[in-house]
């Protein structure tokens, strides 16, 4: 799904990617599903709603003196912490990340310049913090000669394919082959994800500091 990114600058949003943007003013946002508002003292909450089967789910992002929450509450149920951690020396100026979708599976986030500055040097659109010695599927759908969708993986470590599975859909004229690739001895997986021809999603599996990697691929 889209992520709506927010340049958060001098307790200020600068400056935005566009998506799904309605309006925007230095203090508040509206894009993306998600209204947002930042206060003098720099403290930022993004809310947004969506009604799911007639039952109102409502999810908060919120950076207060520094913590930083992601709240969902369900119709009347109690709310529920789905994230919580401390942001030292707030405010600070960095990314704010808001994905669209299903309410409850949303992406948020809050990152520094620094390491928005790190992504960006290698085309890297999300960070998965988890062991990267698993078995990641991949899947390729080829119509007519072109792929609709390509999806790969690069490693450091060592990747076997252990499984695929090629099917034929003669009814939309697909090709699509599934595989399933075991990696070990790793300290990172690329996995980067092509629609059409263009990038979708470039996502890095690691336990370590992304920033203390070695030899990411650029492309």
């Amino acid at each position: 799904m889209a992520t709506l990114q927010i340049e958060f600058r001098d307790k200020k949003f600068v400056s935005h990617n566009g998506v799904n943007v309605v309006s925007a003013t230095t203090k508040e946002i509206v894009g993306n599903g998600w209204n947002g508002k930042v206060d003098e003292e720099g403290n930022i909450t993004f809310v947004s709603v969506q009604y799911l089967a007639g039952v109102r789910y409502q999810l908060k992002f919120k950076i207060v003196d520094g913590f930083v929450k992601k709240i969902l509450k369900v119709g009347d149920n109690r709310p529920i912490v789905l994230k919580s951690y401390i942001l030292k020396n707030w405010p600070i100026d960095g990314v704010i990340g808001l994905g669209s979708g299903k309410i409850d599976n949303r992406t948020t986030y809050f990152r520094t310049q620094e390491f928005q500055d790190f992504l960006d040097k290698y085309g890297i659109t999300a960070v998965r913090f988890e062991s990267p010695n698993n078995i990641h599927s991949v899947v390729k759908i080829n119509q007519e000669g072109f792929y609709t969708l390509h999806e790969s993986i690069k490693t450091d470590g060592d990747s076997e394919t252990i499984d695929h599975n090629l099917q034929i859909d003669s009814a939309n004229q697909n090709i699509i082959l599934q595989q399933k690739i075991k990696v070990t001895n790793a300290t990172w997986v690329v996995k980067t994800v092509l629609k059409n021809g263009k990038l979708a999603n470039k996502i890095l599996f690691t336990t370590a500091n992304p920033q203390e990697l070695r030899n990411l691929p650029k492309e």
